[in-house]
């Protein structure tokens, strides 16, 4: 399973690695919804115009050669949506009867970073 799961996850790093040199294609009304937008399309808050820490960008997927502008974004959401599709999502059901740290262990062999997001931690 864990060897598995790193193909997948090289695969899709390298996918992102030759497919990330497209720039921002915008059509003429891409570029007025982004001027018109009032909220993140990635966190769905406010975006404020004046800031200067965090203003809104144009967000763009630089997998896509046309046609690729997503919306406006904060420039922090911009930024880390990219780092957060860099991640495999594993769902385990039903484990919280089980011991499922052994499967943990393996799996910090491989991976050094695990975001685990138990249900509750009553038996965690």
């Amino acid at each position: 399973f864990m060897l598995d799961l790193m193909r997948i996850y090289e695969d899709m790093m390298r996918c992102y690695e030759d497919n990330h040199e497209y720039p921002i294609d915008m059509t003429d009304e891409d570029e007025q919804h982004f001027l018109e937008s009032t909220v993140c399309h990635i966190c769905k808050k406010d975006l404020d115009w004046n800031s200067k820490r965090n203003p809104p960008v144009r967000d763009h997927d630089h997998t896509k050669p046309t046609n690729n502008f997503r919306g406006a974004a904060h420039n922090t959401c911009n930024i880390n949506f990219y780092n957060m599709i860099k991640k495999v999502p594993v769902f385990a059901h039903n484990v919280k009867c089980y011991n499922h740290k052994l499967f943990l262990k393996d799996m910090i062999k491989y991976i050094n970073k695990i975001s685990d997001n138990p249900k509750t931690t009553k038996k965690f």
